[in-house]
């Protein structure tokens, strides 16, 4: 066998020598099965043996049939001049004939190397398939015979139980009945005459006789019935003892095993893994990133941008109490500047809002009161500082006001007598951060109100607009935005309704923002306290903020305060590092799937072999002074219909296929992912 591998490899070396000597030697079509003869081996630190030397030593017998015949003296002539140094041709090929023996030899070794290679994964992958069906049964298997083992030695204890208190009950009716028989002859012996009397007697004192002896019967059946008692509660503990022992070496055995399934099955994922990468490394195909990939990229994006928001937002103090009336409060915080390094990070935000309510636990009939943000640093304040600070809480109205540092908030239309809860909150690009510490004060009671004042005020309600409203905007899709508000429903009724939508610019040149308002008419049997309206295919990339208003017969309101800003911005996909690249599955080619006749080549891997029975542990004998009933002979257990859980079975594995390793090698000889299954055929009703 070595001698044809030898020359079977021999033949691509002879067929790579140089052109030069094609003049010389020419092969026909009928001779290529024939080559040169073997010569031995040539190391590579003697190359210079010529021919006659070869044929001096006997080395070298050139063959004497026509086909392997010199060339004319004219041919080797028009050679010899034209070859320039290679003057001896017989020598140059006598050192081919050498290398071509040592590529031979280095081919035999790596053949063997090879087969040896195949033996130890062979080996390895029995001992595998052993270990899966030996390892977790048979223990589980012995386990559970000695535990029922167990369990009909208790029973029998038991039942000695019952047979001793079974007795005692017998004698104690005895002895209550020979009793009644006393009482019975005591008073017989009384009304009688004294012959009879002295016969029962003589009855009486056998029959107390009787009952003695019964009695130290009856106290020696206790004394054994405690004493078997205590036995059977020692035993009882010695057998909990054993089968808690018994059940910690269970779950051990089978946390052990479930950490080999999965040490397997990691092995398997990464044998797949890799043959998968090699597979499409060879073919070089195009890597398509799969939808679950890119929705996992576009949220890990998305959290991580708002980490970064709430790392930069500011920690808060908890707002103060000012004044405090019978439908205001004066509320007092502190406000941080952005751009501003605190410690060891920089301060970030672009919203600021105070959060009212009744509610204790602020979840219900929260209120949002807008803060101005004023945008100072205390670096840059000069001389112009004051004057920078007076200008942006003017820009905030009258109810904001600075004091002993910090600024001045005054909520209006409260109720009187009412306890409130309040939180500050900042935010950044749609993102909030944490709550400060809730702060709870309650109005003042409101004045008793005089007879006459009170349809004053009925008339002046009904003459004036309804009052500002509170505006608040949420964001459903990429470019759908909800915009909406509370109101007060009274008298008189409100009629329609006006959005402004305050649209950002779509160039750095054009500094003025577009403006759109809408009137949307109410509906009379409307009862409604809240106003909501959808904007949709809203143009994405650009900012928008909201105003509301409300209107009656008699006029609109004051329009809402304007809305945090809503960054209409498009998802970017997170871009992975090309150094974390990984082989991606590529969905096949339906038409590919479909196709027939197409001959596989074999498999590079060993069969699969039949997993072995697993060995019955037989079960131990019973005591030979208990009398046991014979149990039917248990059959070996079937591995179809052996229970799951405790199997190592590859069906189990996370990736969700069946699939044996020599059908995921075929899949990729197809170009198919390892672990595609094609769908089951289905079968169509011919119509008619």
């Amino acid at each position: 066998m070595a001698a044809v591998t030898t020359m079977q490899g021999a033949a691509p070396a002879e067929m790579d020598a140089p052109a030069t000597i094609a003049p010389a030697v020419t092969v026909k079509a009928e001779d290529a099965g024939h080559f040169l003869p073997r010569m031995p081996k040539a190391s590579s630190r003697t190359p210079s043996v010529t021919a006659a030397d070869s044929r001096h030593e006997g080395h070298y017998n050139p063959p004497q049939s026509a086909k392997h015949q010199r060339a004319p003296p004219h041919e080797a002539h028009q050679y010899r001049h034209g070859g320039g140094r290679n003057m001896h041709i017989p020598g140059n090929i006598e050192i081919l004939q050498a290398m071509m023996h040592e590529r031979d030899v280095e081919l035999l070794r790596l053949r063997h190397e090879n087969s040896l290679l195949k033996q130890i994964e062979r080996r390895q992958q029995k001992d595998i398939e052993q270990l899966e069906w030996n390892s977790d049964e048979r223990v589980i298997h012995a386990l559970r015979e000695e535990v029922t083992g167990l369990k009909q030695k208790l029973k029998l204890y038991f039942t000695q139980l019952s047979a001793n208190t079974r007795e005692l009950r017998h004698v104690s009716d005895d002895r209550h009945r020979l009793k009644e028989q006393n009482a019975r002859l005591e008073k017989l012996a009384t009304d009688r005459h004294l012959a009879e009397r002295d016969q029962l007697n003589g009855e009486l004192e056998r029959s107390i006789g009787r009952i003695a002896a019964l009695e130290r019967t009856a106290a020696d059946a206790v004394k054994r019935a405690e004493l078997t008692e205590k036995n059977m509660t020692v035993d009882n503990l010695h057998l909990r003892a054993r089968i808690h022992t018994l059940e910690n070496e269970v779950t051990k055995a089978r946390a052990k095993a479930q950490k080999l399934d999965e040490h397997i099955r990691d092995r398997e994922k990464e044998i797949c893994s890799l043959e998968i990468y090699r597979y499409n490394a060879i073919h070089r195909k195009n890597e398509a990133v799969c939808k679950n990939c890119l929705n996992r990229d576009v949220d890990f994006s998305e959290r991580k941008r708002k980490n970064e928001i709430l790392a930069k937002l500011p920690g808060l103090s908890a707002p103060q109490i000012g004044a405090v009336t019978a439908s205001t409060l004066e509320i007092m915080y502190q406000q941080p500047h952005n751009s501003i390094s605190s410690g060891d990070r920089a301060v970030e935000y672009s919203s600021l809002s105070l959060l009212y309510s009744t509610d204790p636990t602020m979840k219900t009939g929260v209120e949002r009161k807008e803060l101005p943000i004023a945008d100072a640093r205390p670096e840059e304040k000069t001389a112009g500082g004051a004057k920078a600070d007076q200008k942006a809480r003017k820009k905030a109205g009258a109810g904001a006001a600075g004091k002993e540092g910090g600024l001045t908030v005054t909520l209006e239309q409260l109720q009187s007598g009412t306890e409130y809860h309040m939180q500050l909150v900042s935010g950044h690009l749609g993102v909030e951060g944490l709550p400060t510490m809730t702060v709870k004060v309650k109005t003042a009671d409101a004045e008793p109100t005089t007879a006459h004042s009170a349809p004053a005020d009925e008339t002046s309600n009904a003459t004036v607009p309804p009052q500002q409203p509170k505006l608040s905007v949420e964001r459903l899709a990429e470019s759908t935005v909800r915009v909406f508000a509370a109101i007060a429903m009274g008298e008189p009724r409100i009629q329609s309704y006006r959005v402004a939508t305050i649209a950002s610019p779509t160039t750095t040149e054009s500094a003025d923002p577009s403006v759109t308002e809408i009137e949307i008419p109410c509906a009379n049997d409307s009862d409604d306290d809240e106003f909501s309206h959808v904007f949709e295919d809203l143009e994405v990339g650009r900012s928008f903020t909201f105003t509301f208003q409300a209107a009656n017969k008699n006029g609109w309101s004051k329009p809402s305060e304007k809305s945090e800003p809503i960054i209409l911005s498009p998802v970017v996909p997170h871009q992975r590092d090309p150094d974390d690249q990984k082989p991606v599955i590529v969905e096949p080619d339906p038409d590919f799937i479909r196709a027939a006749g197409i001959a596989l080549p074999p498999s590079p891997l060993p069969p699969v072999e039949e997993p072995e029975q697993p060995v019955r542990i037989p079960t131990p004998a019973a005591a030979p002074s208990q009398d046991v009933e014979a149990a039917p002979p248990e059959s070996p257990p079937n591995p179809d219909s052996a229970p799951e859980p405790g199997k190592l079975v590859k069906a189990n594995s996370k990736t969700g296929s069946n699939l044996t390793l020599d059908q995921r090698v075929e899949n990729m000889h197809h170009g198919l992912p390892a672990h595609f299954e094609p769908p089951p055929p289905v079968a169509v009703k011919a119509e008619g």
